[in-house]
C-alpha cells in the first residue's frame, strides 16, 4: 500500500473517469509524452474516501470523500495518492465526482491562459447542459 508525503492524501477509488486521453496513453499514441512505466496504472481523475493523509495537509480528513486530479495518473487502481483533490459535495453522485477533475483542471488552465482576471465576464457558448 503507497505512503501519502506530506502534501498528499491516499484514497480509497471509488470511481474513475476514463478520458480520451487514457485511451491514447494504453495504445501508445503519447509515449513521448506520457511513457508507460510498468506495470501501468492510468487516469488522471478518480474519486473516493481518504483513508490516510500526509503530515503537512490540512482541510482534509480520514473519511472524507474527494474528487482528486492526478497528473501522474494512477486513477484506476484500489488506492490512488493525491497531491490535488476537493471535497465531494453530499448531492454530488460518484459518478460525476469521478469524471469532473480533468475538465476542472482544462477549464483551469484556459482561464489562466487568457489570463481572465476576477471581476472580469467571460460568455462561454455550449457549456450548458
Amino acid at each position: 500500500m503507497p505512503e501519502p508525503s506530506e502534501r498528499q492524501v491516499r484514497i480509497k477509488v471509488r470511481v474513475s473517469g476514463v478520458g480520451p486521453t487514457d485511451l491514447k496513453i494504453r495504445r501508445g499514441d503519447l509515449k513521448a509524452v506520457f511513457p508507460l512505466p510498468k506495470p501501468a496504472v492510468l487516469g488522471f481523475e478518480t474519486a473516493g474516501v481518504v483513508d490516510a493523509i500526509g503530515s503537512e495537509v490540512s482541510g482534509v480528513a480520514v473519511g472524507d470523500e474527494v474528487a482528486a486530479w492526478l497528473p501522474s495518473l494512477g486513477g484506476y487502481g484500489e488506492c490512488a495518492l493525491a497531491a490535488a483533490w476537493t471535497r465531494k459535495p453530499p448531492h454530488v453522485t460518484w459518478n460525476d465526482a469521478g469524471a469532473l477533475p480533468a475538465s476542472v483542471e482544462a477549464a483551469v488552465g484556459v482561464l489562466r491562459q487568457l489570463e481572465v482576471a476576477d471581476g472580469e465576464t467571460l460568455l462561454i457558448l455550449g457549456a450548458g447542459e
